[in-house]
């Protein structure tokens, strides 16, 4: 005689009795909170979780009812889970695969261990394909828990044997940094130029705010992407790419990679007889990736910046002598973009905005007001005895940008440096060439010193002076104001005072 079922049924209809209960439990967050009734006996037994929970919450003689709190549980998922722990059956075939996925936590987290491989064990039998198309999902829940581990074999091994679907899913752009890059550091047959627009995919969607065209992107946008990138993309291996595929798919992204990289990957395409017919074995192309990454790459000879730039063009067969050279300047600013720092670089070189780039420079950031405080006493902290420095100032509640370049060394002394290739410029609603650029004029008096100053040049052309109290500073003082004495023209059209929203300070050097 079967008499487990008759049993199971008995069970079941204990739980449903609201007589003999002698235990509420509440379960969920409000405002989604439900009571339910059990018996302490039967919990006691089936659940070491509730088990110990009980030992804490003993029965008082006065015969008040026992109560306990799940809260991390649903109140749906959970009646699921009291009805197995009271009838021992569970009906999957009926349930949500999302559901299942729930109560499978739910069951580690009363500790129902008999429950656990049997509610994986169905899911990959029974729901491959959804799990496929949540792939986060899955792999997050697996590794969060050391019970789940058919689950996490699942994922591993999907992402070893067939990553396309994972990449295809719906939810690709969901997961982790660490997953992406397990991802494509495994050795798949996806081309590696699907796998660079899988991570741009994956990098864009980590920033609602960038547009999938980079045509569009301004400089901060540009940095934003690189920085969401910065440890996924050494390890594409960019070599295979053919030189078309590089133009195309990399090249409208070169500032997104790093510098080294990029020249390296140049020198690559433009050194080296490469067709991709001839498969470079797996280990080669590791070495040469991570050397290029790195400052060991040294191909053979050393193409100047002008030559890389031209054959580049010749790759897709419309290259113009007469085309302008297309910028490598990238730079960290909140107040200036990358046509600014063009035009800058170009006055550094004493050129006109209409001249060709004569040097492209890196402009390093080395000092932020919001960042690092609008003090002279923090300015000086940190741009003392820094040269060749380019100054980059918001005017408050304006469309105003002040700035000036420094080559020679910031001190606190009171005194002046002497250059005679220093100058200080102004622009206008970010429009570069609504600009007004002043060269120095009184070498001796180019750079005013002061440890009550922020960057100031000549004898008040452009002055950034806290104040005399400590603690004084530029955003709160309007102390700030140019006056044309030691450079050709005023770069301010009037010379009230005016305070300081944003500052910045670079590091400019030679690229190439």
């Amino acid at each position: 005689m079967e008499l487990l079922p008759k049993l199971s049924q008995n069970l079941l209809e204990i739980l449903n009795d609201d007589e003999y209960y002698d235990i509420t439990i509440e379960v969920g967050n409000d405002p989604y909170v439900k009571v339910f009734r059990a018996h302490m006996v039967i919990l006691n037994y089936r659940s070491p979780y509730l088990r110990r929970i009980l030992s804490t919450n003993k029965k008082k003689n006065d015969e008040t009812l026992v109560n306990i709190k799940l809260s991390n549980i649903l109140p749906e998922i959970f009646q699921i889970i009291l009805r197995y722990i009271y009838g021992g059956k569970l009906s999957l075939e009926e349930c949500d695969t999302l559901d299942i996925i729930k109560i499978l936590m739910a069951a580690s987290e009363l500790s129902l261990q008999e429950l656990i491989p049997h509610l994986q064990s169905f899911l990959i039998n029974n729901k491959a394909s959804w799990m496929e198309q949540n792939f986060s999902l899955i792999y997050q829940t697996s590794f969060e828990n050391d019970s789940f581990l058919e689950l996490q074999k699942f994922c591993t091994e999907l992402m070893s044997k067939e990553p396309e679907k994972i990449f295809n899913s719906p939810d690709f752009t969901s997961i982790t940094e660490k997953t992406l890059i397990t991802l494509i550091q495994n050795d798949t047959q996806i081309d590696e130029v699907q796998i660079w627009e899988h991570v741009l995919k994956w990098g864009i969607a980590q920033n609602p705010e960038l547009s999938s065209d980079p045509t569009c992107y301004s400089n901060d946008d540009f940095v934003t992407l690189k920085n969401t990138l910065e440890k996924c993309i050494p390890f594409i291996k960019f070599i295979r790419f053919t030189s078309k595929e590089f133009l195309n798919k990399v090249y409208p992204y070169k500032l997104v990679i790093s510098e080294k990289l990029y020249e390296n990957l140049i020198k690559w395409f433009l050194n080296n007889d490469y067709d991709p017919s001839n498969k470079l074995e797996l280990q080669e192309i590791k070495e040469i990736s991570c050397k290029m990454n790195g400052n060991d790459y040294n191909p053979n000879s050393n193409l100047k910046l002008q030559i890389v730039e031209e054959i580049n063009h010749e790759i897709n067969n419309y290259y113009d002598s007469s085309s302008k050279l297309v910028s490598q300047i990238i730079i960290d600013s909140k107040i200036i973009t990358i046509q600014h720092a063009e035009l800058i670089s170009k006055w550094v070189d004493k050129l006109e905005i209409k001249d060709e780039m004569k040097n492209f420079y890196q402009f390093e950031l080395i000092f932020r007001g919001s960042r690092d405080g609008f003090t002279p006493k923090k300015f000086h902290e940190i741009c003392d005895n820094q040269s060749r420095t380019v100054a980059i100032i918001k005017v408050k509640d304006s469309n105003e940008i002040l700035g000036g370049y420094n080559p020679i060394k910031w001190e606190s002394i009171d005194g002046y440096g002497s250059t005679g290739d220093s100058f200080i410029f102004s622009f206008m609603n970010k429009n570069i060439n609504d600009h007004v650029i002043s060269r120095v004029k009184e070498n001796k008096h180019a750079i005013h010193y002061w440890n009550r100053y922020g960057p100031s040049f000549g004898r008040g052309d452009l002055t950034i002076y806290g104040g005399m109290e400590d603690g004084c500073n530029f955003y709160d003082n309007s102390n700030n104001y140019c006056s044309r004495r030691s450079y050709e023209r005023n770069i301010r059209e009037i010379e009230i005072p005016f305070h300081v929203e944003e500052y910045e300070v670079f590091q400019i050097r030679k690229k190439f």
